[in-house]
């Protein structure tokens, strides 16, 4: 008896190819194929979005678990050998994230996001206040309420946290007056990229507060 090259015995091979955001390929997909109940084989994708499993003939349930910003996936396959081929699946983000383009690393950011400040001991120029900061799709930008304790005390302002288009990454602007739109904002607190995407962490960021001699200070955000 003369067998396919890929296939052995009765069974033959399906990659599997994961996609998320953008059609970025994921990788450390954990993806399970059962057949009433029962599991009959699973990989994990590599760096390319894809894995391969060695199978027989017949139709799959298959699933995803939950994970980095992704809703879990069932779905089914129908396979057969010895032809096999490749299933192209594509994850939906879960309620609590967004698919965000041209933005590079982490395609699926959260749709809240705290922003932190940090102040170096005995500082006394403009201090912002903590806030989250949340998607608005209309926008395509987040938003939150910006305080500045001391320079303007009293007053509020808008910060808009945005992607920079071309994957360059994220910046943090304060505005007044209050309204969601991308014009009308001062100066940058500086562009960062992720340091880890899920969870999501730009962190520690600095930026010179001329109007105090030049003193850093510095901004997180965590989603």
């Amino acid at each position: 008896m003369r067998f396919s090259p890929g296939c052995r015995c009765c069974n033959c091979n399906r990659t599997i190819l994961v996609r998320g955001c953008n059609n970025v390929n994921l990788a450390g997909q954990v993806v399970t194929l059962k057949q009433g109940g029962v599991t009959i084989a699973s990989c994990t994708t590599d760096v390319t979005g894809q894995c391969v499993v060695s199978i027989p003939a017949g139709t799959y349930d298959v699933s995803i678990p939950a994970g980095g910003g992704y809703a879990a996936y069932s779905g089914s396959l129908t396979h057969a050998c010895p032809a096999g081929g490749t299933t192209t699946i594509d994850r939906a983000v879960d309620s609590g994230h967004i698919c965000v383009s041209g933005c590079g690393a982490c395609p699926a950011p959260p749709t809240s996001i705290a922003i932190t400040w940090s102040y170096p001991p005995g500082y006394t120029g403009h201090m912002y206040n903590d806030d989250t900061v949340t998607w608005d799709g209309a926008v395509l930008a987040w938003f939150g309420t910006a305080v500045d304790s001391t320079e303007f005390p009293g007053n509020s302002f808008v910060y808009m946290f945005q992607c920079i288009s071309g994957g360059l990454g994220y910046t943090l602007r304060r505005c007044a007056p209050i309204t969601h739109s991308t014009t009308g904002f001062s100066g940058s607190f500086n562009t960062a990229t992720p340091a880890t995407c899920s969870p999501f962490n730009i962190s520690n960021v600095g930026f010179q507060n001329f109007a105090t001699g030049g003193i850093t200070v510095h901004w997180s955000a965590l989603g």
